[in-house]
């Protein structure tokens, strides 16, 4: 029963000691689509700040990005004012559209 004591007392030890290590705050920057304004909105981390905008087909609603954090895909849903069958891609850093196709189905 020591044994289980010593060996629980070290752990919780390791894990408040890993808990209490400097963290780095927070950067870069999320991508959010906003399907009530047709666009994909470029947040900043740290402060929550609207750093940009790139317009959308109708109601863009996933978003994935490369590995290396410069180009973008967003499928559009659609809504009652159109059809959302279409993924358009963008470069992350110049917000252009770069290209786009329809999917069907």
């Amino acid at each position: 029963m020591p044994q289980l004591r010593v060996a629980s007392s070290l752990l919780l030890c390791s894990v408040l000691w890993a808990g209490a290590a400097p963290q780095e705050p927070p950067s870069g920057t999320v991508l959010v689509a906003n399907m009530d304004d047709d666009s994909v909105w470029l947040v900043d981390v740290a402060t929550g700040e609207r750093r940009g905008r790139i317009a959308t087909h109708i109601a863009p609603h996933e978003i994935a990005v490369t590995s290396d954090g410069t180009r973008a895909a967003v499928t559009n849903y659609g809504d009652e004012r159109g059809p959302g069958n279409q993924v358009q891609l963008f470069d992350v850093r110049t917000g252009e559209v770069t290209g786009e196709f329809a999917v069907e189905g």
